[in-house]
């Protein structure tokens, strides 16, 4: 039995710091889990940095808020309406 899991990154003006977070995600030794990265409506470049940092990384998300929804939002959103394990 595999234990996959899944990772939500909800960020919010974190260009200084969102590299380092996505990059020490990648290096896990454990690679079967899925991150979703979700930009609340960031007003500096965090969006377009954690897009490239992604790359084409299949393990990972990126998506952008239309308007700030908060951090327990975003993990609800991240967590159970986006996973691909709650995709129909």
């Amino acid at each position: 039995m595999k234990n996959k899991f899944i990772v939500v990154v909800p960020l919010y003006n974190a260009e200084k710091w969102i590299g380092k977070c996505l990059m020490s995600l990648k290096l896990q030794s454990h690679t079967d889990y899925e991150c979703i990265v979700i930009d609340d409506c960031s007003s500096d470049n965090s969006y377009e940095r954690a897009v490239k940092i992604v790359g084409d990384d299949k393990r990972f998300r990126v998506v952008r808020n239309t308007k700030n929804l908060g951090p327990l939002a975003n993990a609800y959103k991240g967590a159970v309406d986006l996973s691909s394990d709650n995709e129909d």
